[in-house]
């Protein structure tokens, strides 16, 4: 899948939940927050621990670091998509 395409998908159920949420809710825009670095490495960083305790416990390798990275992939268009439905929100409510 395409790197628009996947954030497309995101941004559409990022989208759904925003306007399910209602107006009176946290504001999506916060997560521009896990955008900056040190947020960024820290959750790369955890997630190569917890491979590490999930191979360790299975004694083989059963998440390897394709897959890690796939997923990764899919967590950093999250935040984006989160944040730009949080856009399209308020201009709903603006233009409403």
């Amino acid at each position: 899948m395409s790197g628009l395409a996947r954030f497309g998908l995101i941004t559409l159920f990022c989208t759904a939940l925003r306007f399910s949420l209602g107006e009176h809710t946290i504001s999506f825009l916060w997560f521009f927050v896990l955008y900056f670095p040190f947020i960024n490495w820290s959750v790369y960083w955890t997630m190569l621990a917890i491979r590490t305790g999930i191979n360790c416990l299975a004694r083989y390798e059963k998440v390897t670091l394709p897959k890690l990275r796939a997923f990764y992939t899919w967590y950093l268009n999250v935040p984006g998509a989160c944040a730009f439905a949080e856009v399209v929100y308020q201009g709903y409510l603006y233009n409403r």
